[in-house]
C-alpha cells in the first residue's frame, strides 16, 4: 500500500511525478516464478526477434526465457527467440552475467536451472544456499570477510569468477530487447547487431554502459522476481527513450537502454525509478552507480555483503591444514598461470592431495 504522500519524502515524490509525466508502462511483470507461464508470441510467419529469421532458415526447438532462468524465472518465455540466437546469448554474453550475479544470487538463495546456487573454493571456503538459508564454511587461515562471533554478524567479500563487464551490460539489454513490442524492434537493430558480435571491443557510437544499482535492507522473500520496461512518450531527448528496470530478491538494476540519436541525445539526464528505492520509500536509499562498460576480462573482482548469523561453529580442520596451503602454493605456481580456475584445477590435480 502506497504510504500517504506526506510521508513519503520530496525527492521520491518528485521522481514518481516524473515517471508519469515522461512515460508510460510497455511492461510490468511480478512474481515471475508463478508456475503459471506467459509466452510472448511470433508474429504470423514466425520468425526471430534478433536475427529476423524465419522457419525456413532456423528452428524453434528449445523453450526460451525472456529473462534469464538462473534468475528464477519461470513464467516468461519468448517464442519468438530462434535456437540459434538463443545459444548465441548464453555463450557470448550470459555465461558472464551469470558469473558476475552469482554472489547476488548465492546470498538470495534464488533457484535456479540447476538448483540452488553456491561459490566455493575448496578446501578454503564454501556458500551454500538453499530453501531454508545459507550455509557458510571458511578456514581460520584463508578469510574471505570479517566475522563478529558475539554479535554473530559477518562481512562477506564474495569473489567472482572472471567476467567481462560489457558482457553483462548486454544481457541487461537483451532481456530488455526480449519484452520490447515488436513495431519497436527496428528502432533497435543496431543494438541487436551489438549484442549479437562476438567481438566485445566493438562498440555503439551511443550508449552509455553504466547502470544504477540499489539493495533494499529489508526481509524480501527469496522467489520475489520482477521486471519494468518503461517508454518515454514525451519529445524530450534529454531522457532517456526507454528504462528497464529488473528486481530480484533484495536487489534493484535500472538500465536506460542505448538508442538512437533520433529518440535520444548522446548526453542525457537519469532520474532514478520509483522501484530503486523499494516498498518502504520513505526510508532513504542511495542508489549507486555500476560501471558496466570495459571490455576485457575482469579477474580478482569482489561484491561485499554484510548480515546476520543464527549461529557461529569453529571446527578443528589442523589435520588439513598442511595439505590445504601445498594445494594453494601449487595452484599459485601452475594453476593460475594457466588461467584455471582453483576448485577446477585442484579436481584435475587431486592426486596431489596425497603426496
Amino acid at each position: 500500500m502506497t504510504q500517504p504522500s506526506e510521508e513519503i519524502p520530496k525527492h521520491i515524490r518528485d521522481t514518481l511525478a516524473f515517471y508519469n509525466d515522461n512515460y508510460e508502462n510497455l511492461v510490468y511483470s511480478q512474481n515471475i516464478q508463478n508456475p503459471v507461464k506467459i509466452r510472448i508470441s511470433s508474429d504470423e510467419p514466425r520468425s526471430c526477434r534478433y536475427c529476423g529469421k524465419g522457419e525456413n532458415e532456423v528452428t524453434f526447438k528449445t523453450e526460451c526465457h525472456a529473462l534469464l532462468e538462473a534468475l528464477g524465472n519461470r513464467r516468461l518465455f519468448a517464442e519468438d527467440e530462434c535456437d540459434k540466437c538463443n545459444f548465441l546469448f548464453g555463450t557470448i554474453i550470459e555465461n558472464h552475467f551469470g558469473k558476475w550475479s552469482l554472489p547476488f544470487r548465492t546470498v538470495s538463495g534464488i533457484k535456479g536451472k540447476k538448483g540452488y546456487p553456491k561459490m566455493a573454493r575448496d578446501p578454503f571456503w564454501r556458500i551454500e544456499s538453499s530453501a531454508t538459508g545459507l550455509n557458510i564454511s571458511m578456514r581460520e587461515d584463508w578469510k574471505i570477510g570479517h566475522i563478529d562471533e558475539q554479535n554473530k554478524t559477518i562481512r562477506l567479500d564474495l569473489l567472482r569468477d572472471p567476467y567481462i563487464p560489457v558482457a553483462v551490460y548486454k544481457t541487461f539489454v537483451r532481456m530488455a530487447l526480449a519484452l520490447m513490442p515488436r513495431e519497436e524492434l527496428l528502432n533497435f537493430k543496431e543494438v541487436i547487431e551489438w549484442i549479437s558480435c562476438t567481438d566485445h571491443r566493438l562498440q555503439l557510437d551511443y550508449g552509455c554502459s553504466q547502470i544504477l544499482y540499489s539493495l533494499i535492507p529489508q526481509i524480501i522473500p527469496p522467489n520475489t522476481v520482477s521486471v519494468s520496461l518503461s517508454r518515454r512518450f514525451t519529445n524530450d531527448l534529454n531522457y532517456p527513450y526507454m528504462v528497464f528496470v529488473l528486481v530480484f530478491s533484495n536487489y534493484v538494476f535500472q538500465v536506460c537502454l542505448p538508442a538512437p540519436k533520433t529518440l535520444q541525445n548522446r548526453k542525457f539526464t537519469v532520474t532514478y525509478s520509483p522501484l530503486l528505492f523499494g516498498p518502504d520509500r520513505s526510508n532513504p536509499i542511495q542508489p549507486k552507480v555500476v560501471d558496466l562498460s570495459g571490455t576485457e576480462t575482469v579477474r580478482g573482482d569482489t561484491e561485499p555483503f554484510e548480515f546476520e548469523c543464527e549461529s557461529i561453529e569453529r571446527k578443528d580442520t589442523s589435520t588439513h591444514e598442511n595439505v590445504s596451503t601445498r594445494a594453494y602454493f601449487l595452484w599459485e605456481n601452475n594453476g593460475r598461470r594457466d588461467g584455471q580456475d582453483l576448485a577446477n584445477w585442484l579436481e584435475a590435480e587431486r592426486h596431489i592431495l596425497s603426496t
